[in-house]
């Protein structure tokens, strides 16, 4: 059975960061929708929703390759024509890099997840809302960022959570599951 990471903070908290001191196979984002050929990143509030639905398609995707044998009702991955997954081990490691500020954005991913037999780590990067906001790249407004601070839900109790100081990277607090 994997591990499946599932990033939540304001942004500018320093999720994608955190992320890339990791080795992860698949990392689905919304935010790669906006990303251009060339690289550059244009978001387009319009597309939010494409964006986000594209996300949890790649997420689909990228758990539903990784099936426990007695958990696949179409029997071991090697009996059918899924494609390989990754790593040493055989399994992916799988990371969601977005927002996730309320639970309703969050849960979707983590039924997904423990469907296929996965566990979920949830990381909720703390850092100061002010900060946060200079840090962010995406050019949220004061006024939209401050209404995302007030948004951000505690992690239900019976998930697995880390929490991980957004400035030095610390873990600060977990609760197991």
């Amino acid at each position: 059975m994997s591990t499946v990471t599932i990033m939540r903070g304001l942004p500018g908290s320093g999720k994608t960061h955190w992320l890339k001191q990791g080795r992860f196979d698949v990392v689905c984002s919304a935010d790669d929708y906006f990303v251009q050929p060339d690289g550059s990143y244009v978001f387009d509030a319009k597309k939010i929703r494409e964006a986000h639905f594209a996300c949890f398609r790649k997420f689909l995707f990228a758990v539903g390759t990784v099936r426990e044998p007695d958990l696949d009702p179409a029997g071991p991955a090697e009996e059918r024509s899924d494609p390989p997954s990754g790593g040493s081990s055989g399994l992916l490691r799988v990371a969601v890099d977005n927002t996730g500020l309320m639970l309703w954005e969050v849960s979707p991913y983590v039924l997904a997840a423990e469907s296929y037999g996965h566990t979920v780590q949830l990381v909720e990067m703390v850092v100061p809302a002010d900060l946060a906001f200079h840090r962010q790249t995406h050019g949220v407004s004061r006024e939209n960022f401050e209404q995302m601070a007030r948004r951000l839900e505690s992690a239900l109790p019976w998930w697995q959570a880390l929490r991980v100081d957004g400035v030095t990277g610390k873990q600060i607090v977990s609760r197991p599951r």
